[in-house]
């Protein structure tokens, strides 16, 4: 691999095929990108035993590559099998499976992927593979209509534009982390909110390498500045109140603006918060929602909060973001944000149709 990309940490690199451009009217002066970046769903069987019979015997074939492992990392908490399904021609393309869960109230099977490298003919002919009798049959159909989202992440992505030149904030948390620029060969941002909270938002650099270009990519980051960008990423994850159905996702009412509570603040703002020393102090080694936690209640916290609100950065309109285009944004997910299509015989026509127009 070339030694400048091999520098690059690989969250910061972009090669994701499927997505929106957001509307000029919505933005001015920067070309926008709307994407969802993964989503997670869990469900329940009806007869557990007769999913592992199935689970345990998807074998590769020409198409897709299937392992199967014991789980690992923070998942393996949760879930003791896991497969992965993945494209021989792309490895990007594809899912994983975990299931057989280590505790009682946790769904006993859990599908993760990621819709960004998934083009929609590519999420039919996925799902279409699962749906075949040696492996799950109509039982995915029945695992897709009882599916809970556990995690949506909706990825907006701002050309020409670095978090290194803003601080962000989020109305509510008070909790944060910040990733400096230097730390993270110079790719910075900050996480603001809990990992547990329903909805966390995180907002860093990346910058978009076409695959052809991997060799020259010293040459290629040089002569495409424009290709470095700001994604902010909103981690929604659905619970309580909040819980979401797979088969609801059509339903756009049913998620809120994931941006709303987002706050972005010009640098400059550091020099009306001098006079507050304590807090002026820790702007650069923390998050805001982390620095006004440190900050006792009282008259100087109301005053940072009033500057604070006064002085927010219009980089997008998030209320008209969201209302423009979480429709397309969600058709993203294909036969995934269709549950008309969840049912053997109207699926069976409906990759018919697909594969006679490829003809």
């Amino acid at each position: 691999m070339n030694n400048i990309l091999s520098t690059i940490p690989e969250k910061n690199i972009d090669f994701g095929k499927n997505y929106i451009e957001v509307s000029d009217n919505v933005f001015i002066g920067h070309k926008a990108t709307l994407r969802i970046d993964k989503l997670s769903f869990t469900s329940e069987p009806k007869d557990r035993d007769l999913l592992i019979n199935k689970l345990i015997k998807i074998k590769s074939n020409s198409k897709y590559d299937v392992k199967h492992y014991k789980s690992s990392g923070s998942i393996a908490k949760l879930y003791k099998r896991m497969i992965t399904i993945c494209s021989k021609k792309n490895k990007k393309i594809g899912l994983t499976i975990n299931y057989d869960p280590k505790f009682k109230r946790v769904n006993f099977i859990r599908f993760e992927l990621s819709p960004q490298h998934i083009r929609c003919k590519q999420m039919a002919k996925l799902i279409d593979f699962l749906a075949r009798k040696r492996c799950l049959g109509n039982m995915i159909f029945m695992l897709l209509n009882r599916a809970d989202v556990t995690r949506i992440d909706i990825a907006l992505d701002l050309y020409g534009i670095s978090a290194s030149n803003y601080y962000f904030g989020l109305d509510g948390a008070t909790k944060g982390k910040l990733h400096l620029k230097d730390e993270c060969h110079g790719f910075g941002g900050v996480s603001l909110g809990s990992y547990k909270s329903t909805v966390q938002i995180a907002v860093y650099d990346k910058v978009y390498i076409e695959k052809d270009n991997i060799n020259d990519i010293k040459y290629y980051l040089y002569h495409h500045e424009e290709l470095k960008f700001m994604r902010i990423e909103a981690r929604i994850k659905p619970k309580g109140s909040s819980e979401l159905m797979l088969s609801n996702l059509f339903m756009t009412e049913r998620i809120s603006n994931p941006f709303e509570r987002l706050c972005i603040y010009p640098l400059s703002i550091k020099t009306q918060l001098f006079k507050y020393e304590s807090f002026y102090n820790l702007l650069d080694k923390m998050t805001i929602p982390e620095a006004l936690g440190k900050i006792e209640k009282g008259y100087a916290k109301d005053n940072i909060r009033k500057i604070l609100k006064q002085n927010k950065a219009c980089l997008f309109d998030g209320k008209r973001l969201w209302e423009k285009e979480k429709l397309k944004c969600m058709s993203l997910l294909g036969v995934l944000q269709q549950p008309a299509y969840w049912d053997r015989k109207i699926w069976n026509k409906y990759i018919l149709k697909r594969r006679s127009k490829r003809k």
